[in-house]
């Protein structure tokens, strides 16, 4: 094994001690129970993203008040936002035409409908999150 040269140590030394002063990210230590550390490592290996980049994503969201959406549930919701839109320009479309042609038409039964159309979204929701 070659002999390590004191010179080089010194110089490594006060190099990392220069740069950990100019360091501007301070760092936080969590100490987690298996269970949580079992979970989050759970979420962060679905997100594809480290354990601290999870946990940090987590926290700020939390401070934010706003809801992290996975990314598995991401291209659902862009494709039930999509149906929802469709449905609001069927909508117009049908509001459109009964003032055109005052037909008569049953506003009730639409908002009904679309009354169990927000409950399905909600309830969707709610078990996802």
């Amino acid at each position: 094994m070659p002999k390590k040269n004191p010179k080089l140590d010194e110089k490594r030394k006060a190099y990392l001690k220069d740069y950990w002063k100019s360091y501007d990210k301070p760092r936080v230590t969590l100490t987690l129970s298996k269970q949580e550390h079992k979970e989050f490592s759970r979420v962060a290996e679905q997100e594809g993203i480290a354990l601290a980049t999870a946990i940090k994503n987590m926290a700020l969201a939390y401070h934010q008040t706003r809801t992290i959406v996975p990314a598995s549930l991401e291209e659902t919701l862009r494709e039930h936002n999509r149906l929802i839109r469709s449905v609001s320009n069927n909508v117009n479309q049908i509001a459109h035409r009964v003032n055109i042609d005052e037909t008569n038409f049953d506003a009730n039964e639409l908002r009904a409908y679309l009354q169990q159309l927000d409950a399905l979204v909600k309830q969707y929701v709610e078990n996802k999150f």
